[in-house]
């Protein structure tokens, strides 16, 4: 404060007011985040010591407010700003956005002390607005007071910087978060496309006519894609198909169910030839009316079927 007091303009950005940064607080101000719709920017005091000065400024691009800390703008096109709550008596308002003051003029001695609260008030989509660059050059030594003084900006980047290998740029960055962030996407990728990291399992040499795989494949068929009347249609044209084999192709359902029990057991829950006959019928011209918790029982009875018919 006494290099500002001795006829300096000093101008800070990044505000967080009375919980952080020490001596910036201790005028008594406070910072606070709203969200507004976006519009111009207006300037409530002079600019320097020269008329005219601009008096409102374009609305910042939308790109521009993308920061480390997340996204500033709303899906709804609205603004999340950061503004003044209150700050001290002897600081008057400089920029206001909405209503919002987000920067403040404060004489100290013979020079000025500009307080911004965005952390980045002139980013580079800022300055390619002409407008915002002539804002921006006049702030900083457009006032005949301050020529042939030398102006000195104190920045700081979490960005890249001058290395001399690859290990040095490295170590600039902290990365676990971003390999925790890999991994949950790599598991992501192998649960959901179903990569398996071993074999599924060794080939088989032998080929027989045992149909239980021939059921646990369809089984997995109904688990992963849920086309489960398909397969009841398929399963259930099978079985008729085995029972007709010796006899001539127009041999109705019911002979061939009536053929099926005078030989074999009836399954489990069915009483009388007519309701298995029924049950085929059903599957062949409406399977649409099969809830999925029946057609479980369903694959049993054919399983059951299966193995009468194998022995």
């Amino acid at each position: 404060m006494d290099w500002v007091a001795q006829g300096n303009r000093l101008v800070t950005a990044g505000l967080f007011g009375t919980s952080r940064n020490g001596w910036l607080s201790a005028g008594g101000s406070a910072v606070t985040s709203s969200y507004i719709n976006s519009g111009p920017t207006s300037v409530l005091l002079p600019v320097d010591s020269r008329v005219p000065y601009p008096d409102t400024l374009p609305a910042v691009p939308t790109l521009d407010k993308f920061r480390i800390g997340g996204m500033l703008y709303r899906t709804d096109g609205r603004l999340q700003l950061r503004h003044f709550t209150r700050f001290s008596p002897d600081a008057l308002p400089f920029l206001a956005q909405g209503g919002k003051v987000t920067a403040v003029k404060k004489l100290v001695g013979r020079g000025e002390w500009i307080l911004f609260t965005d952390v980045n008030p002139f980013s580079n989509y800022t300055l390619r607005d002409s407008t915002w660059f002539t804002f921006a050059t006049r702030l900083f030594s457009g006032d005949g007071q301050y020529s042939g003084r030398a102006v000195l900006f104190d920045e700081f980047h979490n960005g890249y910087k001058a290395t001399k290998s690859l290990w040095q740029l490295l170590s600039y960055f902290q990365f676990d978060t971003g390999l925790i962030y890999i991994c949950i996407l790599v598991l992501l990728y192998l649960f959901i496309t179903g990569i398996r990291i071993t074999a599924p399992g060794e080939p088989r040499t032998e080929f027989h006519r045992d149909p239980i795989p021939g059921l646990q494949a369809l089984s997995g068929l109904f688990i992963r894609y849920g086309a489960w009347k398909e397969i009841l249609q398929k399963e259930a044209a099978h079985i008729l198909g085995e029972l007709a084999r010796h006899h001539h192709q127009g041999t109705g359902t019911a002979y061939l169910v009536e053929r099926y029990a005078s030989r074999r057991k009836l399954p489990p829950g069915i009483a009388t030839t007519e309701e298995l006959a029924g049950i085929f019928d059903r599957i062949a011209h409406h399977a649409d009316t099969i809830r999925k918790n029946e057609s479980i029982a369903l694959f049993n009875l054919f399983m059951f079927m299966r193995k009468e018919m194998k022995s």
